[in-house]
């Protein structure tokens, strides 16, 4: 029981992580937080490593091309995400990163004859992804069109933030795809953790420099609760989530992770800044229909070619 309850806290410290950064943007620049919570992933994920795994360095060296493309990509990603989380609701935020997801996965099996076999598709599973894509335009609709629980978010910022919320899930998934690839070579994911953000670091940093600004890196009560909300809703649940899947059935996983938007949508209506939307719940249900639809039609497709 206990990798489904790591799972299931991954997904709830998800939901408390997108209600509760928005606020610390309002007390740092934007690539201060960003350069906190990139720094402190890499220095939580080296340590892990150095502790533990010290023998993964040699692998690092020798993949550093696709780390790299990884890093970018976690680096823009995570990003992105923060900006679509301080210009649309958390819950739609979550919903486009979410649901990017399983169109990139489906893309990129166009380019493997594997993955092709892999994702092949029957006409129940083309509904459900056909249902998903009108809930994804039926959501960004209304956070355009003002409807949805952050009404205050002029039309072209919550456009913005949605593109940015999609770009994000599409960047982390194309990352978690090139990680499989190195997992099957022999690189852990704790290995990967540690180099994940570090570009991160260097964009932010850059960033900061170029905007003359001075760095939101001091020691000031901020900066700590910045750097122990990083360690909390970022590092920790990364972590428990590579124990919990190792530990419990995939489609188990999928369940779990596919009900993250109606956990956020629950817990922003405990935020003062975002009110009740019964337009954007209704998006979320939708959403949850076909998403869970569709780990269990694929998890039906698994046993069938187990069996096979």
């Amino acid at each position: 029981m206990s990798g489904p309850l790591l799972v299931f806290l991954f997904s709830a410290s998800q939901a408390i992580r997108d209600v509760f950064f928005p606020y610390l943007f309002e007390g740092h620049g934007f690539f201060d937080v960003v350069l906190i919570v990139f720094l402190s992933a890499t220095v939580s994920g080296w340590i892990v490593v150095f502790l533990f795994e010290s023998d993964q360095v040699s692998r690092l060296c020798r993949y550093w091309k696709l780390l790299v493309l990884i890093s970018l990509a976690t680096a823009v990603a995570w990003t992105c995400y923060f900006f679509a989380l301080t210009h649309i609701e958390p819950a739609i935020a979550n919903t486009l990163f979410s649901g990017a997801g399983p169109f990139v996965v489906i893309m990129a099996s166009f380019f493997s004859r594997s993955e092709k076999q892999i994702y092949k598709q029957g006409r129940l599973e083309q509904f459900c992804y056909a249902g998903l894509f009108v809930t994804l335009l039926a959501i960004i609709l209304v956070a355009v069109s003002g409807k949805s629980g952050l009404a205050m978010i002029t039309p072209r910022g919550a456009l913005l933030g949605a593109v940015s919320a999609i770009a994000s899930g599409s960047l982390i998934s194309l990352s978690l795809l090139i990680s499989r690839r190195l997992n099957d070579a022999g690189v852990t994911a704790n290995a990967v953790m540690a180099v994940r953000f570090s570009l991160g670091v260097l964009m932010a940093a850059a960033m900061i420099k170029i905007q003359q600004q001075p760095s939101g890196i001091n020691l000031d009560s901020a900066t700590v609760i910045v750097t122990i909300a990083a360690i909390c809703l970022i590092v920790l649940p990364g972590y428990a989530l590579q124990f919990g899947v190792s530990k419990t059935a995939p489609l188990t996983v999928q369940v779990i992770v596919s009900l993250s938007p109606i956990m956020v949508f629950a817990a922003q209506l405990l935020d003062g800044r975002v009110h009740y939307a019964s337009a954007t719940l209704i998006c979320l249900i939708f959403y949850a229909i076909f998403i869970l639809s569709l780990n269990v039609l694929r998890g039906w497709a698994s046993e069938s070619a187990k069996q096979a």
